[in-house]
């Protein structure tokens, strides 16, 4: 290497160790700056969640899988969020009939957009997931607490399964 360094500086070229960095645009959401680039559209996603009666879980996406994995780390969501098996939950795209408009999955935006919306969904399902079995275990919404499948009551052993809660979801007579 010196040999070589030493016949590049003969002709005017500098030979050495370097670094480059590259960063890639991703993830554009709406914004003034998405406005500033020209875009024609707002560059949102969208994203459902259904807790089925029976504690399954569908999650309709308008973020359309090309093979990078979105069925896997939309339904890892779900699992780190409510403790239910991975194999509870579904994930729905690319079904005109059932999901909304979405913007698409290019520049690597179904990760930070995507997976933004399906996280905005998944914080109301826990809202009225915790309102339900605040009720059916006579507590205090703020003291419920959702993991491993089960929705408890911090700091006491009363708790119901993750299904059981579902369950009361659609048969509203209590």
């Amino acid at each position: 290497f010196t040999r070589r360094k030493a016949d590049a500086a003969k002709q005017g070229k500098l030979r050495g160790i370097g670094m480059s960095c590259y960063i890639e645009a991703c993830g554009l959401a709406p914004s003034s700056a998405v406005g500033s680039l020209g875009a024609g559209v707002g560059l949102w996603e969208s994203a459902e969640v259904r807790v089925n009666a029976v504690g399954t879980i569908e999650v309709l996406t308008g973020s359309h899988s090309h093979g990078q994995g979105h069925e896997t780390t939309f339904a890892q969501l779900v699992t780190q969020r409510f403790g239910v098996p991975i194999d509870s939950v579904s994930i729905v795209h690319g079904d005109t009939d059932k999901v909304q408009m979405g913007m698409g999955t290019y520049g690597s935006r179904s990760g930070a957009v995507g997976m933004s919306a399906i996280v905005k969904a998944l914080d109301k399902v826990e809202a009225k997931a915790k309102k339900i079995a605040a009720h059916l275990l006579e507590a205090d919404e703020g003291d419920i607490v959702i993991e491993n499948g089960e929705v408890k009551v911090a700091g006491t052993d009363k708790s119901l399964p993750w299904f059981q809660v579902a369950l009361a979801s659609y048969t509203a007579h209590n």
